[in-house]
C-alpha cells in the first residue's frame, strides 16, 4: 500500500501541490487527472522519490520514503529491473536496437522502451505520466498481460 500524507511541493516561491494527501492499495489502479499545469507529474515525480518535497511523507508498505534511514536503491531494486528490462526489450519487439542511444530511437520506440522498463520493476508501483500516442488496443492488451505475468513482490 502507499500512503501520501499532506505532500507539499515548491518550485522556489511557487507551491505546487498542497497539502496532498491519499492512499492506494496493492493491486489498484488510480488515475491522475487534471489540466496541464496542475501538478500531475510532479506528484507522480514525488512518490517516485524523483523529486524531493518540503512537508508530508509517503509511506510505501510501512517504509516511510522520507526517512533518511530509508535504503532507496533497495527498495528499487534497479539492478534486477535492468536485467527484467533487457529481457523485456525483446518483449517489444526492440531486440535489435538494445545498444542504441534514445536520440537514436524514434518517438514510437522510444515509448516502447519505456513501457519495457516499467514493466520491469515490482508491482509496488508503477506510474505514467500519459500514454503513448499511438497507443493502440494490440499495445494496451501486450503490455497488460505482460505486467500481469510479472511475478508479485511480497
Amino acid at each position: 500500500m502507499i500512503e501520501i500524507k499532506n505532500i507539499s511541493k515548491f518550485y522556489g516561491p511557487v507551491q505546487v501541490l498542497n497539502d496532498c494527501s491519499t492512499s492506494v492499495e496493492k493491486g489498484e489502479v488510480i488515475v491522475i487527472c487534471g489540466p496541464s499545469g496542475s501538478g500531475k507529474s510532479t506528484l507522480i515525480k514525488t512518490v517516485n522519490r524523483l523529486e524531493p518535497f518540503q512537508s508530508g511523507d509517503i509511506v510505501l508498505d510501512g517504509v516511510s520514503l522520507s526517512d533518511p534511514a530509508t535504503n532507496l536503491p533497495k527498495l528499487r531494486t534497479r539492478a534486477e529491473a535492468e536485467a527484467k528490462g533487457r529481457q523485456l526489450i525483446a518483449r517489444v519487439g526492440l531486440s535489435d536496437h538494445i545498444n542504441k542511444f534514445p536520440s537514436q530511437l524514434s518517438g514510437g520506440q522510444q515509448q516502447r522502451v519505456a513501457i519495457a522498463r516499467a514493466l520491469s520493476w515490482t508491482r509496488s508501483l508503477c506510474s505514467s505520466t500519459s500514454q503513448p500516442r499511438r497507443w493502440t488496443q494490440r499495445w494496451s492488451t501486450r503490455c497488460w498481460t505482460s505486467w500481469w505475468s510479472l511475478p508479485t513482490t511480497e
